[in-house]
């Protein structure tokens, strides 16, 4: 039988490739008439909003001459290389990277006489656009103009002379980061501003942070368990004395150990769980085994016991599938994983099916993640 791992990020990570446990960190915010991103910063959290710049109130009258779309509209920019609009998590705006979004609040007004478009911006929802007097057009991903709110294109020819109002009123920047982010160093060239006509706030030409717990973790699973060749006539285990045995005769048994090591700041530490998953045969505690070379149903199943072990194709144990229980019978309560190492002893038997008798090799698969508060 094969383990796979399967790889998850955010509540859920690698088995192969380690558990990543998120701790509280609080954002700092800075007050400037545009937004200062704390270059360097450590976000020590996921699944939420990380960072949020200054609520800025600003109003600007300036006097222009020209076309009204040129400057009644309201526009975010970025660019940052292959940045996009999107939603990452529910939260939309400016895509860095997948799982890594720069998401917009507050209101931004652009008028003069018979001109005018308000866009309130929202961080879960896409901004609404609106306009007293004109139509009003959304444009997206248009070269470095990530959300355009633009006039009616029958305007696009006006001219305009005289004063213009520009108005931000609580407009904001957050950054958010998914589960699914990495740790690692995130490091952006290039600009991303929100313009309320020719009035523009501007975040930092160059956004460097860290993503880095306070505890990381690996867990090293067994890629195969083996149980070797054996013989479905005739074994000590066989009750019935016939080809095939009985239903859940033990046919093999491998012990061993999940092995998980966890590093990171003194004192770190977080409730986890393991769940086993796999194709079931009519019980969620037998995980089914097909022939390889037919795919026909095997005459032997899997049963495991995870933590707690149980006797070989015993009835108790750690399931395949959630089943009816509560908690889900394929769940593992693994308790508090702190740093060092941990073992988590494991009990993988091979059963009869009690169903016949068919040679060749067999095989089956399951998958174990961890997950965390």
């Amino acid at each position: 039988m094969k383990l796979n791992n399967q790889k998850r990020w955010g509540k859920v990570w690698s088995a192969a490739a380690g558990l990543i446990i998120y701790n509280a960190f609080t954002a700092v915010s800075y007050s400037a008439d545009n937004w200062q991103f704390p270059n360097g910063a450590v976000f020590k959290e996921s699944g939420k909003i990380v960072w949020e710049g200054e609520i800025i109130n600003r109003k600007e009258v300036p006097y222009y001459s020209g076309f009204a779309s040129d400057v009644i509209h309201g526009k975010v920019i970025s660019t940052v290389s292959n940045s996009y609009w999107g939603v990452v998590d529910g939260y939309h705006g400016v895509v860095l990277e997948p799982g890594i979004i720069l998401t917009f609040s507050g209101k931004s007004n652009a008028s003069t006489r018979g001109y005018n478009v308000l866009v309130e911006y929202q961080y879960k929802g896409e901004p609404k656009a609106s306009s007293t007097q004109n139509d009003v057009y959304i444009n997206k991903d248009s070269w470095i103009y990530k959300y355009e709110a633009i006039l009616d294109r029958n305007n696009t020819q006006d001219r305009i002379s005289g004063d213009n109002t520009y108005r931000a009123t609580n407009l904001q920047v957050a950054l958010y980061i998914s589960d699914s982010v990495k740790p690692n160093t995130y490091s952006y060239s290039g600009d991303v501003n929100l313009e309320v006509g020719n009035m523009r706030v501007y975040l930092n030409n160059h956004l460097t942070f860290k993503v880095a717990p306070p505890i990381q973790c690996t867990i090293n699973t067994p890629p195969k368990i083996d149980f070797g060749k054996v013989n479905i006539w005739d074994w000590k285990g066989n009750t019935s004395g016939t080809p095939g045995g009985n239903r859940k005769d033990v046919l093999g048994v491998v012990d061993g150990n999940f092995t998980i090591n966890c590093t990171g700041d003194n004192g770190a530490h977080t409730p986890a769980k393991l769940t086993l998953k796999g194709t079931i045969q009519t019980y969620t505690n037998d995980l089914k085994m097909t022939m390889d070379a037919t795919g026909d149903l095997a005459p032997a199943t899997v049963r495991a016991s995870i933590k707690s072990i149980f006797a070989p194709c015993n009835n108790g144990g750690t399931q395949f599938g959630p089943g009816t229980k509560t908690p889900p019978g394929n769940e593992v309560d693994l308790g508090e994983l702190t740093v060092g190492p941990h073992q988590v002893p494991y009990r993988f038997s091979l059963c009869a099916l009690g169903q016949g008798f068919k040679s060749g090799a067999a095989s089956a698969t399951a998958t174990v993640t961890i997950d965390w508060e």
